[in-house]
């Protein structure tokens, strides 16, 4: 290790020691000490970690200037006829060529109804919970309160202020047409974006623009929206699926246990998900069936991969070591990343042909991480040659590996 790597490192320790509580702010999808050493390396100039929180900016410079969206923005409505509630169409169902109505809609897997979808909420909550994050993330590295004004001020329109905000629920995301007006399953997965959210503002938390009313008044909207979440029946349909759908919800339900300060739920949770869900999903060698059967299976295993690492994260939060957990049928976490590994190599045949080319810079943000927390990380470094180094993703800012 030469000098400036060993001083750095010295700065990140010292950084880290001295943080007053307001700057260690209570982030939970990102290992928050990994975030705090890009900061202290951010402030004493180094090159790369600067280069990558430019490419940040830009991207957080682009959100200033958006307006604040809110659930009152579709032309589409649920079927309750209130704006205020959530609503999304299932993105792989189409209008039926059978009938003269359309009726009922008919599924086509991997393929995406995106005009459907722009008529709904779908896109714009997605698209305020990225901007959230950055502004957050923008605020975090910089400190210039116009990030976090603007950060503020997305989550006040879409969850506090009354003309504008959302029901907390997510009863009516990704209906069918003809079918259902919800589903379970694939509406709960939308509600991911709340984590982005939750961090984003958690990274504004000692701003001037975020106030302790502000906080409690998002605390109690999700308090609402979790007690929906366990005692609502579509709540706890949502919890059954076995496939990608039900790790992201594990990965939904132990953060927001977490953020409600909760953690003795988070851990009991993050453990039955452990046990449930690595025996159904991982076959010995690591591969994944039900995501195998996708037509666009190299995006759903990196899909399903990415939530057990956020599970993974959350739940090491909540004391419980997911990243090295084994179950008594021999299934891993780290056996499933190990099964992918090798398919970084974009000279690699896939094990299949989908409907789409992969895209093999998809294991990278996880396969830093993993090669971070899983014992013998050997194979994950070895993944990480691949990566495009060209480009600058924020996921950086939480990683390890030497960019």
């Amino acid at each position: 290790m030469d000098i400036k790597r060993l001083l750095l490192l010295f700065v990140s320790i010292v950084f880290m020691t001295q943080l007053p509580a307001s700057a260690n702010p209570r982030v939970f999808t990102f290992p928050y000490e990994n975030l705090a050493q890009a900061k202290a390396r951010y402030d004493q100039g180094d090159a790369n970690t600067r280069e990558i929180v430019a490419a940040l900016l830009k991207e957080a410079d682009k959100a200033l200037e958006e307006p604040a969206r809110s659930v009152m923005d579709k032309s589409d409505v649920s079927a309750s006829g209130d704006k205020h509630d959530y609503y999304s169409v299932a993105p792989y169902w189409w209008p039926n060529p059978k009938t003269p109505d359309g009726l009922p809609y008919v599924n086509k897997d991997g393929v995406w109804n995106s005009k459907e979808r722009a008529k709904t909420d779908a896109d714009t909550f997605s698209h305020t919970c990225d901007n959230t994050q950055k502004l957050g993330l923008a605020y975090y590295f910089t400190g210039n309160e116009k990030y976090a004004a603007k950060a503020a001020e997305l989550v006040r329109v879409w969850f506090l202020d009354k003309a504008t905000k959302m029901n907390p629920n997510l009863s009516y995301g990704q209906a069918i047409k003809g079918v259902r007006p919800g589903t379970p399953a694939g509406g709960v997965l939308e509600g991911m974006g709340f984590t982005k959210v939750l961090d984003g503002i958690e990274l504004i938390s000692d701003s001037k623009a975020w106030s302790k009313e502000d906080a409690a008044n998002l605390q109690n909207w999700f308090a609402q929206y979790n007690t929906w979440l366990h005692e609502s029946e579509f709540g706890q349909a949502a919890a059954e699926p076995t496939n990608n759908i039900g790790t992201w919800y594990h990965v939904q339900a132990v953060y927001l246990y977490l953020y409600l300060g909760e953690k003795d739920k988070a851990k009991n949770l993050a453990k039955a998900g452990f046990d449930k869900l690595l025996d159904i999903q991982f076959s010995p060698d690591g591969s994944q069936p039900k995501e195998a059967r996708r037509t666009k299976s190299f995006a759903y295993y990196n899909y399903n991969l990415s939530a057990w690492v956020h599970l993974a994260i959350v739940a090491k939060q909540a004391d419980f070591d997911g990243w090295n957990y084994t179950t008594k049928k021999e299934r891993s976490l780290r056996l499933g990343l190990a099964f992918m590994a090798p398919y970084a190599d974009p000279a690699k045949p896939w094990i299949k042909q989908d409907i789409v080319k992969p895209h093999r810079q998809a294991p990278m943000s996880y396969m830093s991480l993993a090669a971070q927390f899983c014992d013998d990380p050997q194979i994950f470094i070895d993944a990480l040659q691949y990566r495009d180094t060209a480009t600058k993703p924020r996921w950086l800012l939480w990683s390890k590996i030497d960019y």
